[in-house]
């Protein structure tokens, strides 16, 4: 059963084409390298093995703290780092990644169950996030997007200090 949220047979897709601008490599996160330090089991080397022409990406907080404070995302550097919950700060960073690398993000927790990631890659979208099962909103656990994908601009160009609330109509 599909339970990503994307339904993978409404894409159009020209199966002659083989470009994409959205490259072939899988993000990944988690705080250090040492993955046996994930509180389940984890899905990288799953990802490894069913897309071996894809690169695999593990971005460690050291990593995206680097990525953060170059000087495109300057802006957002202090807002990151004043989140006061770690989740907030995945969330950010997983746009981040995508907006300066292009590609798909996968939680950890989240297992290739097709090969229809390709599929989804030669859809060439700017952007692309599930919804929930119930369609009322939006999840992040899954992520596809070209470089700097005019959406994932327009939304980190939306985001604000935690001290504010503020829902972002896209």
């Amino acid at each position: 059963e599909n339970l990503s949220g994307i339904d993978f047979n409404s894409f159009d897709i020209d199966l002659n084409r083989t470009d994409s601008s959205i490259p072939r490599v899988i993000h990944q996160t988690w705080k250090n390298n040492n993955l046996s330090t994930y509180p389940i089991n984890n899905s990288h080397s799953e990802w490894k093995r069913l897309y071996p022409n894809y690169k695999i990406r593990l971005w460690t907080d050291e990593d995206i703290d680097e990525l953060i404070s170059e000087d495109h995302y300057k802006n957002l550097y202090n807002i990151y780092k004043e989140y006061p919950y770690s989740i907030q700060r995945a969330d950010l960073s997983r746009l981040i990644i995508l907006h300066s690398q292009g590609g798909i993000y996968a939680d950890l927790d989240v297992f290739p169950c097709s090969k229809q990631i390709e599929n989804i890659r030669l859809s060439n979208a700017s952007f692309i996030i599930p919804r929930s099962a119930s369609g009322l909103s939006l999840i992040n656990h899954f992520l596809v997007a070209q470089k700097s994908s005019p959406i994932i601009n327009f939304i980190l160009d939306e985001i604000v200090p935690f001290k504010y609330y503020k829902i972002i109509y896209i």
